[in-house]
């Protein structure tokens, strides 16, 4: 039986595979390209070939102070690098210094608004006076519990 016919296969089915060749004009393009990369590799290794002969040539007692001083200046870059992650840690931990906390403290006191003399004496009077009311209450509730004690447990 044949299978009915489906417009999207048939037009997949009769698609030619496309070729591409490479031109002369392609491959004259790219030449210029390597050949820079070739020099720049070239350059750096008659650096590294000058490089190599200047230390060949120094002495052994040159080449030894070379690296002391090399390794000086590696001790002194590392600690600074570490001085620098440990300032960054103590200031994301929260660690400051004094003389830092104070100058602080100062900027936020001056950002306060402080309320007047008369609205402090009213919250002051205002606290009092709760204060006293809840004192009432308390020995109030206390003279009452210890009455009703003494009337369960008799002497």
């Amino acid at each position: 039986m044949a299978q009915p016919r489906r417009k999207g296969k048939s037009k997949q089915k009769n698609r030619k595979p496309t070729i591409i060749i490479e031109t002369d004009a392609k491959k004259a393009e790219e030449a210029p390209k390597e050949a820079e990369v070739q020099e720049s590799e070239v350059k750096e290794t008659k650096k590294e070939t000058k490089k190599d002969e200047q230390t060949a040539e120094l002495s052994t007692k040159e080449q030894k102070k070379l690296l002391k001083e090399q390794a000086k200046k590696d001790k002194l870059i590392a600690k600074q690098k570490a001085e620098k992650k440990r300032k960054e840690a103590d200031e994301k931990a929260g660690k400051i210094g004094l003389k830092q906390r104070f100058k602080e403290t100062g900027s936020e006191l001056k950002k306060i608004s402080w309320p007047s003399f008369k609205e402090t004496m009213k919250k002051t009077g205002v606290v009092i006076a709760v204060v006293l009311f809840f004192a009432v209450v308390l020995i109030a509730f206390d003279f009452g519990l210890s009455e009703l004690f003494k009337l369960l447990v008799p002497k």
